[in-house]
Formats: structure tokens, C-alpha cells, sequence
């Protein structure tokens, strides 16, 4: 799901209907994490990488919010069936994986 939400917010920002000042809001954020001044510093451990996420997940989540939503719909969509296109390779490779093949020169008679 997160590796989802980080595509999503990829296609978005590529995508030239976003407006620019949305797609200030994922820049900004990464820019908060990367710039050493921090509301809480880092070498609290713990509580100065919750501020980092915290960040991250609230700017993601309104870029995502105030993006057109019929965007939005389009790439999430897309993602689904990527997922399932994926998923069914998965599949087919697991079917090949666990496939047993008997030859029938193995069951023959040795006398």
C-alpha cells in the first residue's frame, strides 16, 4: 500500500493537469526531511524522525486530497491493474514452481 501511495503521488506530480503549487506540497515535505533544522531535532531518538513521517504523511495525503480527483481515480485505477497484471505473473510463476513432473520411465518395469 505505501509503495502504492508513492507511485500514486509520482504520477501526479509528472502529471502536467496537477496544478504547480500542488505539487509544492510532496517538495516541501521532502525538503523538510533532508534540511537538518527540524520543529523536533533528529538526535532525539524516536521523536525527531515522527516529525520527518509526520511530514510526509500529512503532505502526501493533501496533495492527494486537492489533486483533480478524476486524476486521481485514473492513476489509482492504473496502479490496480498493474497490481493484478503482477499478481497474475506471481501466480503463474508459483504455478510453475510448484508443478511436479512425473516421467513415466521412472514407474517402468527394472526386471
Amino acid at each position: 500500500e505505501l509503495w502504492n501511495q508513492i507511485r500514486l503521488i509520482g504520477y501526479l506530480v509528472k502529471d502536467p493537469q496537477v496544478p504547480i503549487y500542488l505539487k509544492l506540497l510532496p517538495v516541501a515535505a521532502i525538503a523538510y526531511v533532508l534540511v537538518p533544522l527540524d520543529l523536533l531535532p533528529d538526535f532525539m531518538v524516536g521523536l525527531g524522525q515522527v516529525d520527518d513521517l509526520t511530514a510526509l504523511f500529512v503532505a502526501s495525503k493533501v496533495f492527494v486530497d486537492l489533486s483533480p480527483q478524476h486524476i486521481v481515480a485514473h492513476y489509482r485505477e492504473r496502479l490496480r491493474q498493474e497490481f493484478q497484471g503482477e499478481k497474475g505473473v506471481k501466480m503463474a510463476e508459483d504455478d510453475v514452481s510448484k508443478t511436479i513432473i512425473i516421467d513415466a520411465e521412472d514407474f517402468s518395469d527394472e526386471a
